[in-house]
C-alpha cells in the first residue's frame, strides 16, 4: 500500500496531508517534527479521525529522517507573521508551534493592517519579539512598511527584530532593505531549521 493509499486510510486532515506532502517536497528536515505535531494533536483533541499513536508507528517511519534531532530554544517568542500568501503564514506559523519558540503567533496580510496591530498592541504592551516581513505585498508592501514603521510612534519598538522572508532573489531588494535597516534576510521556501535558528540569533 502506497503513503498516499495509508495517510487516506487513517483519513488525516487535509489540510495537514496537503502541508505534510509539500514539506515531503520542499522541506524534507522538518517531516519528523511536523509529523509528531499532528500525531500530538489529533491525540489530544481525541478526534475520531485518526489514531495518532497507529499513525504515529505505522506511517511516520516511511516519512520522518530517523537521524533529525529536535531543535532547542531557551526562550518563547511573541512572533508576527506579514504576508499576504495564507499558505506560507500557514507553513510558517505550522513551524513555529511545532518547534515551541514561540507562544504567540499573529498573522497581517500587508503593512498597513501590520501597523495598525503594532499600535494596539503597544497601548496593550504586547508587542511582538519578532516580524517575518514579505516584500511583496498589495496595500502597503514591506518596504512601505519598514519606511513607516521607522517613523510610528510605537514605543519600545526598536525592541523588535524583523525579518524579511521573500521569494525575490533581487540584489535591489535586498539592498533597499538593507538601507531601511534589515540585516536578516531569508529566502521562500524557508526550512524549519533555518527559521528557527534565525530568530534565535536574533532575539537569544
Amino acid at each position: 500500500m502506497t503513503t498516499e493509499s495509508r495517510l487516506e486510510l487513517f483519513k488525516l486532515d487535509p489540510i495537514d496531508q496537503k502541508t505534510l506532502f509539500w514539506m515531503m517536497d520542499n522541506k524534507p528536515d522538518s517531516v519528523r517534527s511536523w509529523i509528531n505535531y499532528i500525531s500530538n494533536t489529533y491525540k489530544r483533541n481525541r478526534t475520531s479521525v485518526i489514531d495518532a499513536e497507529k499513525f504515529f508507528n505505522e506511517v511516520a517511519p516511511e516519512l520522518a529522517d530517523n537521524d533529525m534531532q529536535p531543535l532547542h530554544h531557551r526562550t518563547t517568542k511573541s512572533i508576527l507573521l506579514v504576508d499576504d500568501d495564507k499558505t506560507f503564514n500557514f507553513l510558517h506559523a505550522r513551524m513555529l508551534e511545532i518547534s515551541g519558540i514561540s507562544d504567540q503567533i499573529r498573522t497581517t496580510l500587508n503593512g498597513v493592517q501590520a501597523l495598525e496591530l503594532l499600535k494596539k498592541s503597544s497601548l496593550e504592551e504586547n508587542l511582538p519579539d519578532v516580524i517575518l516581513l514579505d516584500l511583496s505585498m498589495p496595500v502597503m508592501d514591506g518596504f512601505g512598511f519598514l519606511e513607516a514603521f521607522k517613523n510610528a510612534d510605537i514605543p519600545d519598538k526598536d525592541s523588535i527584530s524583523i525579518i524579511v522572508v521573500t521569494s525575490s532573489s533581487d540584489n535591489r531588494d535586498r539592498n533597499k532593505a538593507k538601507e531601511l535597516g534589515i540585516e536578516r534576510f531569508l529566502t521562500k521556501p524557508v526550512s524549519e531549521k533555518e527559521l528557527i535558528e534565525t530568530i534565535s540569533e536574533l532575539t537569544p
